[in-house]
């Protein structure tokens, strides 16, 4: 592939490394692809996935996986970004569905709007700020990217 005055940005380990091209010079192509994987389950390796495709196993690490485990459910389908074969990154549905496993019981009379409290999930022990009406043993929708409550699950 061709470039024509190209700056280029790389993140490694959380670094970024600019890389000016001058006109003509060639470079390759990275080998980049998404696969749609199944959440396994977890252990003292890591987390398996595997290939929706290939039903192929696949251990990512826990440093990849990072946050990202406080809503990754066994059975979940993720996108995974492979390079070079190697996994890079785990993207979680945009929403996802768990249950409260405890909160504080609502207050009575308080009834101000957008008041929150923490809420830990069941299954993965994260936990996030819902509404105060919100309760033990209630289903919520909660959105991935932003980490927050989207809303109560139908």
């Amino acid at each position: 592939m061709t470039l024509d005055g190209i700056s280029l940005g790389r993140q490694s380990g959380g670094n970024t490394l600019e890389k000016t091209l001058r006109g003509g010079e060639k470079v390759e192509g990275a080998d980049v692809a998404d696969a749609n994987m199944q959440f396994l389950y977890a252990d003292a390796n890591g987390f398996v996935f595997m290939d929706q495709q290939s039903f192929e196993q696949l251990t990512i690490s826990t440093k990849i996986i990072a946050d990202t485990k406080d809503f990754l459910l066994e059975n979940m389908e993720c996108s995974v970004t492979l390079w070079n074969g190697e996994p890079i990154q785990v993207r979680l549905p945009n929403t996802v569905v768990m249950e409260i496993d405890y909160t504080e019981p609502a207050i009575k009379g308080d009834t101000q709007s957008r008041v929150m409290k923490m809420a830990k999930l069941k299954g993965t022990g994260a936990e996030i700020p819902v509404p105060i009406f919100c309760a033990i043993g209630e289903k919520i929708s909660i959105n991935t990217q932003l980490r927050e409550y989207a809303g109560r699950a139908k």
